[in-house]
């Protein structure tokens, strides 16, 4: 931006009976690319938003199949028979 406003100077010192033509299409140029920037930080806070939301979702996910395991091993009827298998059982249940 800062050539931008230096070529325009140069514009319009070498061209002065296109002074204001020039300095309305610097004007121009500066504001459209002020929007440019506001855009461009507005996209990368929705796309860091979005970015937080599918972590949370997969965190979820992975935390829903964990208790799911969890609750399956907890709600097991399953009882020891003999000695090894309660040993199993034990096992499975650290």
């Amino acid at each position: 931006v800062n050539s931008l406003g230096e070529t325009a100077e140069r514009l319009i010192q070498s061209h002065p009976e296109s002074a204001e033509d020039l300095q309305e299409k610097c004007t121009e140029l500066n504001q459209a690319w002020s929007s440019l920037g506001k855009r461009a930080n507005q996209r990368k806070d929705k796309l860091g938003d979005s970015h937080d939301l599918q972590r949370f979702l997969s965190d979820f996910r992975d935390l829903m199949s964990w208790i799911n395991g969890i609750r399956g091993l907890v709600s097991s009827d399953e009882l020891a028979k003999d000695v090894t298998g309660a040993e199993a059982l034990l096992e499975r249940h650290q």
